[in-house]
């Protein structure tokens, strides 16, 4: 479910950035939509946030772990 957040995530922000850069619409009114894009993927983040820094905490302490045990084998 976790990296299904982080897929989420990173799916709006490239799905976002294409359309932006795909569209024939004005320079204002394209500044408007990136400002309500970013604005409306930061509450996603915010709301978010303890899980994603969970996720990361875990992939870190793996990493770590994994490191550990190959220091020791060599």
């Amino acid at each position: 479910m976790r990296q299904g957040i982080f897929g989420f995530i990173a799916g709006a922000v490239t799905g976002a950035a294409v359309a932006i850069l795909l569209t024939s619409e004005k320079g204002e009114k394209i500044k408007k939509q990136i400002g309500s894009f970013i604005y409306e993927a930061s509450e996603i983040i915010k709301k978010n946030a303890d899980v994603i820094i969970e996720e990361g905490k875990k992939h870190l302490e793996k990493a770590m772990s994994n490191n550990m045990n190959k220091v020791e084998k060599s």
